[in-house]
């Protein structure tokens, strides 16, 4: 009897673990190697002009950015980037837009609104005019990216209640200017070592042009220049050429970290290089109590500016013609 019991409690075991069953579930994926590219990108390009972002007049090279795929069948999503020309006072303007779709069972169903950068090839291209106060401009997958300054010579003049622009040279390149709060400006770098301060303007630091060779021409700077002596370094003023020649002064007794455009010329009280006359709106701004600067476009050519303090300035023709001002 207890025999047949075990018999029997063997064969209900046996039939518990035999009728087991499981399930298995498929997960369905999609791959965009299923839909005709030209068509997605067709269909999205007339999804784009009936809901007005894409206008065919300005806007061309529609092409897939980025994409990812969804959890369910037919379910993706696809980021479209097109350029668009937009002309800003008779200047043409290239602007990126990228536009995000969402698609369902293989159908565009969501088009989010369109994130819109300035095209570029190098950071240079993404500065506005005027730049921007404290924004540092990067050129990233040719679109135009705004971001802050973090590094330390950076902010080492933000601390001190300045701010800092970029500058385009003519060369392409860029250089970051601390502006004080009298209107005195010098880069970043020659700043945070030492080399210039409120009390000095214009000073740009030789960094850019320590590698690589000089090209003749005359574009007289005037170079600051440090001298080793036995009691220690002293500063020096020197005129040069041009920059390139001035920052490769690089001697064992003497080196040039800096430099101002122009010729070195004797210091005065007065705020207006030798090269300009005194006109009545450079007198006008000076009595007034405000301080005149020279500054330079991208293309070499000089200007000048009244300057009412950390906040505002203005051309000083102008500010004599009532134009603008502290208050205007």
């Amino acid at each position: 009897m207890r025999l047949l019991l075990l018999v029997l409690f063997a064969v209900a075991i046996g039939g518990c673990i035999g009728g087991q069953s499981t399930t298995t579930v498929t997960k369905t994926t999609t791959t965009l190697d299923q839909f005709p590219l030209n068509e997605l990108i067709s269909n999205a390009k007339t999804r784009l002009i009936s809901d007005s972002i894409y206008q065919p007049e300005i806007c061309s090279d529609i092409i897939v950015h980025s994409s990812k795929t969804g959890d369910c069948e037919g379910c993706f999503v696809i980021d479209y980037r097109f350029k668009c020309i937009i002309t800003d006072d008779g200047v043409n303007i290239t602007y990126i837009k990228v536009v995000t779709a969402n698609y369902i069972k293989g159908e565009l169903t969501e088009l989010s609104n369109p994130t819109v950068r300035r095209s570029c090839i190098t950071d240079a291209d993404c500065v506005l005019q005027p730049p921007l106060r404290n924004i540092n401009y990067k050129c990233i997958e040719q679109m135009c990216y705004d971001r802050s300054f973090d590094d330390p010579m950076a902010m080492k003049c933000i601390n001190e209640g300045n701010h800092i622009i970029l500058k385009k040279l003519s060369n392409n390149a860029l250089i970051s200017l601390c502006i004080f709060k009298n209107g005195n400006q010098c880069e970043i770098s020659s700043h945070f070592f030492g080399g210039c301060d409120a009390n000095t303007d214009n000073l740009t630091s030789c960094q850019q042009f320590r590698d690589g060779l000089c090209r003749k021409g005359y574009q007289p700077v005037c170079g600051k220049v440090t001298i080793k002596t036995d009691e220690g370094d002293i500063y020096s003023w020197k005129d040069f050429d041009n920059a390139c020649l001035a920052c490769k002064n690089m001697g064992k007794t003497e080196i040039t970290e800096a430099y101002i455009p122009g010729i070195c010329i004797k210091k005065t009280t007065t705020t207006i290089p030798s090269s300009f006359s005194i006109d009545p709106e450079i007198q006008y701004c000076e009595d007034k109590g405000y301080a005149f600067r020279i500054r330079e476009y991208a293309t070499g050519k000089e200007y000048g500016v009244c300057i009412f303090g950390h906040e505002y300035q203005c051309p000083e023709l102008d500010y004599f013609k009532g134009l603008c001002g502290p208050s205007v």
